[in-house]
């Protein structure tokens, strides 16, 4: 898949927004744009956080999008830029779909760099590293939120918990 297509998409994306996103936001929601515009989840694959933040900082460089002040990023709970068009008047098109042959060209290879393999459902020997980086990326995010939500779960228990002792209602020891 060529540079300029993925950049195209996240442009499009972008635009799309109408206000500024954090990386993290423009890969869900360009990730989204891709499938609705008839790309495959395999031609997707190459998009990870890590992808789209360095994009737009090199986008950032050239001119093509510019810093708007900084967000929360949910997942990693730190302050993230947020990124606009800089040129909001001709906003790009979400781009097609790759061609078989684009596709073709980043699909998972062997270690030996032969053949595009095409690896199977459970198969996580024969990925292509930004198939694996983005399925690690994946599990990494659902792991979070797991954890925040346990998080979350134990303080709320505990403070539920103290109001119904506060009245009567709960276990004194």
């Amino acid at each position: 898949m060529s540079s300029d297509r993925i950049d195209q998409l996240l442009l499009g994306t972008l635009a799309r927004a109408a206000k500024p996103a954090t990386s993290d936001t423009l890969l869900d929601l360009a990730y989204g744009e891709a499938l609705a515009a008839g790309w495959t989840p395999t031609q997707a694959a190459p998009l990870t956080r890590r992808v789209v933040a360095a994009r737009l900082q090199r986008m950032e460089k050239a001119g093509t999008v510019r810093r708007m002040g900084f967000d929360i990023d949910g997942r990693a709970r730190r302050t993230t830029p947020t990124f606009a068009l800089a040129d909001g008047n001709n906003p790009p098109a979400i781009p097609a779909p790759p061609s078989s042959h684009d596709a073709t060209v980043w699909q998972s290879r062997d270690r030996a760099g032969g053949a595009p393999v095409a690896p199977g459902p459970r198969d996580t020997t024969r990925l292509s590293r930004e198939q694996l980086t983005t399925l690690l990326d994946c599990h990494d995010q659902l792991l979070d939120s797991v954890s925040r939500f346990l998080s979350d779960l134990a303080s709320t228990r505990e403070k539920v918990r103290q109001r119904l002792v506060a009245v009567g209602l709960g276990d004194h020891g």
